[in-house]
């Protein structure tokens, strides 16, 4: 395993992932963003599950040059796009979570970012905190939970848990990839753990409040001409490194450096310079 581990010196309880794929720029903006904005005292490793070697190369430097954790996932991942995703955060998990002294831990995409000051530990409820996702069918996707459909977990590109909450469980068992219903429902990636964790829990309710922008008004779907509010202080940019395609990726990478231009301007971050 490529690795940089955290520094020794750190006595933080809060580890958060963020698993990487294909994009360094995004990586180094998220970074300085968390490292300004994140109110909690953290420590960061970057999973880097990137299927492109020079991109991982990129990221590893940017991570010693920030003084954040690197770790790279195997090669051998046969998975692929939110499967190989859901593959990285169980091996994660595993090899990093499990081994950590952390007592909250939490996973975000590389593509979401935080834009003012905010705590992640101050909203923990009930041992979670995220965006609250429920089921979907092959058609639809349920907005509310009910006795015949009761099914939800929290969206993996923003999700935290106290520890001890999967204290006890085999590695094997903690479960990030989708999950399926015999009644034709799926929760998605970060469902599998429906079973062990989330089935046993009261509903939370819907937790991060969140909001879709327009980039445009085309009416090309949220791949291609929307971004993300998360509880008004982070922006989730879908899709950034193109892995399901996107049609015009420049433009929604252009709109994505227009809006943290402008929070930096608004003095919304002022700590360190972003990449």
């Amino acid at each position: 395993m490529d690795f940089i581990p955290i520094s020794p010196e750190s006595d933080s309880e809060f580890l958060i992932l963020t698993i990487a794929f294909n994009e360094a720029s995004l990586i180094e903006r998220q970074i300085v963003l968390l490292k300004n904005n994140l109110q909690d005292p953290f420590d960061h490793i970057i999973v880097d599950n990137s299927s492109d070697l020079d991109v991982r190369k990129s990221i590893r430097d940017i991570c010693l040059r920030h003084g954040v954790g690197y770790a790279g996932v195997p090669h051998s991942n046969p998975y692929r796009e939110n499967k190989s995703h859901a593959a990285a955060m169980h091996w994660a998990y595993y090899q990093l979570v499990r081994k950590s002294n952390a007592k909250v831990f939490g996973f975000l995409d590389h593509d979401i970012f935080p834009l003012k000051p905010y705590s992640s530990l101050a909203k923990i409820n009930n041992g979670i905190y995220g965006r609250v996702l429920h089921a979907y069918s092959k058609d639809s996707y349920q907005k509310k939970i009910s006795e015949e459909v009761p099914y939800w977990s929290l969206w993996a590109g923003f999700c935290f848990f106290e520890k001890n909450l999967v204290k006890g469980f085999f590695p094997w068992s903690l479960n990030f990839f989708s999950k399926h219903f015999l009644d034709g429902f799926f929760l998605d990636t970060g469902g599998g753990l429906w079973n062990k964790l989330y089935s046993k829990m009261a509903y939370p309710g819907p937790l991060a409040s969140y909001e879709v922008k327009q980039i445009s008004d085309n009416g090309e779907g949220i791949q291609n001409q929307s971004f993300e509010i998360l509880d008004d202080a982070w922006i989730h940019f879908v899709s950034l490194s193109n892995w399901r395609s996107i049609n015009d990726i420049e433009g929604k990478k252009a709109k994505l450096e227009e809006i943290l231009t402008q929070a930096k301007n608004q003095g919304v971050q002022t700590n360190q310079e972003i990449g």
